[in-house]
């Protein structure tokens, strides 16, 4: 049977890294779905936008915004910081196919009825370069391919302001009819 280690001696440590923290806030999904549901999609969007309407708990944990949505296509955009990065010190993929998620729902959304809500059921995301903390403000810019009444599918791609393309995706959304639910 192994002994214990020994651990009298005082071993050598690295100096403390400085810490940070980041405080986050959101408002109840709920009551947002729930005031969002009185609105027509056009108000909607308007209200997302002008910050009238709550960003959902996802978006203010990672820092994206709905910037233009509307006729198939969305615009999300995200200011890229230490805080989303993994231990490379780049932003995980994790945060940028949120991202891409988000807007290729948004874009979807805008493209299938009135009554009708959308679901991921499938996500692809191809990274092509690092996605460094530094990037600054990216843009994650999607459209609708097919919307239909059952499924749909979109794609994306996530871009810096000088148009370098960091990964870019596709989607597929089950599609669910409020009006004819029961």
């Amino acid at each position: 049977m192994p002994t214990p280690a020994n651990h009298s001696k005082a071993e050598p440590r690295e100096p403390a890294a400085e810490l940070r923290s980041r405080r986050v806030t959101w408002t109840d999904p709920i009551t947002t779905l729930q005031r969002a549901a009185a609105l027509s999609r056009e108000q909607m969007l308007h209200a997302l936008k002008s910050g009238e309407l709550a960003r959902p708990p996802v978006a203010e944990l990672i820092g994206f915004d709905l910037t233009d949505a509307g006729d198939g296509r969305a615009v999300m955009e995200l200011d890229t910081g230490e805080h989303q990065c993994n231990p490379l010190g780049i932003v995980a993929g994790g945060v940028a196919a949120t991202v891409l998620d988000a807007a290729m729902w948004f874009a979807v959304q805008t493209a299938v009825s009135e009554t009708t809500i959308v679901t991921t059921t499938s996500l692809t995301v191809n990274f092509v370069r690092a996605l460094p903390a530094a990037a600054g403000r990216i843009q994650a810019e999607a459209e609708a391919v097919h919307a239909g009444s059952r499924v749909a599918t979109a794609q994306a791609r996530l871009l810096d302001h000088d148009g370098h393309l960091f990964a870019h995706a596709t989607a597929t959304f089950s599609c669910a009819n409020l009006a004819t639910a029961n």
